[in-house]
Order: structure tokens, then C-alpha cells, then sequence
């Protein structure tokens, strides 16, 4: 799966999750590329050949009553590779998997003061220190995935305040975008729904108007 189809496909899961629960969205979708190699590695039973939609490597310990896998797997130990035979989780879903992560990271104490970071670099780096991954560049690698892939952008806080996901700074409509975000006339601008190049619906576009009209009268009564 090509990068920008695995990241379109997991962002609104991840969103939720940012949104409810705090983790960063940048490094869920990180998480799971590197975990999976942007899906072309998906965790499969070596057995049954049983597609586990496991996105984060995460094994089947610590008290799991699901569904398992077994799979051909390898461990950094004393900066060698090991490679061994394991057992991980199974789901039903990619958003099943996704929901997973977030408890598994709840419920495990070492990741208590990893939750408290909302900036993802900062998460990637205390997920390593908490020992998530055995392997000694797992921050490293998540903070590149981020970077090359722009998915820092879907942390809030990375924005400023005319700032969009979908609008191009150097788009000829983005002035006019920026004055009619701050006057509350059209939105959707920070979840991605804002399409600066998609037409125009008639809904749309009496709601639009009736704003515009709101606003006349404010400023009417105002004045």
C-alpha cells in the first residue's frame, strides 16, 4: 500500500483517539508503517496464513483473551538481532487494532508519563525510554516517518492559527480563506473537509449565505 492510501486510511481512527484520549495521531499512523512497512508486511499466522490486522506488533501477553497469531518474528538483543517464534494479537478490524493500542498504552504503568506528551516527537522518544521496542532507533525512525510524511500536521498544536491541513499556503484563495476562518463564515478547514478545489454544494452554499447575512446584521446593530 502506497503511504499517502495507508495514512488516509488510518487518520480518521487515529484522529479519534488523538482527539478523545490525547495520543498523537502522527504517531499511531507512524507506529503502524513501521511496524507493518506501510501494510506490505502484514502480521499473518505462519500456520493458517490468518490475517491478525495487527498494526503495532503487539503480543499476545499481559492478560489477552483474543484472538492469536504465530508468527516468525526477531527481538535486539544486546545490540544482535535474535530472531524467534511468538504469539501476538489478533483483531477484527484496523480500528479494532487501533483501539487496542490506546488501552494497551493506558493500562501498562511504565507508559504513564509517556501519556502525559502531547507533542508526538516528544511521545516517539518516551515510548523507546518507556521500552516499547527493543530496537535502539525506534524513536528515530518514528520521528522520520513523521517528518517526511507531514503528519506532524495533525497534532493542533503544530499549528498556528491560520494554518490548514488541506489549503496550500500559496493558494490563491488562502488570504481570503484566513479572513473568513477568523470571521466564522466557512470551516472545515482543520479537519480536511475544507477541499479549496472541490465545487461547491447548494447547501453549501445557503449556509454560507446565511452566515454572511448574520453577520451583516451584527454589524448593522453594531454600528
Amino acid at each position: 500500500m502506497k503511504p499517502k492510501e495507508f495514512i488516509n486510511k488510518l487518520k480518521p481512527d487515529a484522529l479519534k483517539i488523538q482527539k478523545n484520549h490525547g495520543i498523537p495521531a502522527a504517531v499511531i499512523i507512524a507506529q503502524a508503517a513501521l511496524e507493518t512497512g506501510w501494510l506490505r508486511h502484514p502480521i499473518k499466522d505462519k500456520y493458517t496464513g490468518k490475517y491478525a490486522y495487527n498494526l503495532f506488533g503487539i503480543k499476545a501477553a499481559g492478560g489477552w483473551s483474543g484472538e492469536t497469531v504465530t508468527i516468525n518474528t526477531h527481538e535486539i538483543i544486546d545490540n544482535k538481532r535474535v530472531d524467534i517464534e511468538a504469539e501476538f494479537r489478533a483483531y477484527d478490524s484496523y480500528a479494532e487494532s487501533i483501539l487496542d493500542h490506546m488501552n494497551f498504552l493506558f493500562e501498562n504503568p511504565r507508559y504513564k508519563e509517556v501519556l502525559k506528551k502531547d507533542d508526538p516527537i516528544e511521545f516517539a522518544r518516551g515510548l523507546q525510554k518507556a521500552g516499547y521496542a527493543t530496537d535502539p532507533d525506534y524513536a528515530k525512525k518514528l520521528i522520520s516517518i513523521m517528518k517526511s510524511h507531514d503528519l506532524l500536521e495533525l497534532n493542533p498544536k503544530n499549528k498556528s492559527e491560520n494554518e490548514f491541513t488541506d489549503i496550500d499556503p500559496g493558494h490563491w484563495c488562502y488570504a481570503a480563506a484566513v479572513r473568513l476562518k477568523n470571521e466564522g463564515i466557512v470551516t472545515g478547514f482543520e479537519d480536511g473537509s475544507f477541499k479549496p478545489d472541490q465545487s461547491i454544494t447548494r447547501a453549501e452554499m445557503v449556509v454560507i449565505l446565511d452566515r454572511l447575512l448574520e453577520g451583516l446584521k451584527f454589524e448593522i446593530v453594531r454600528g
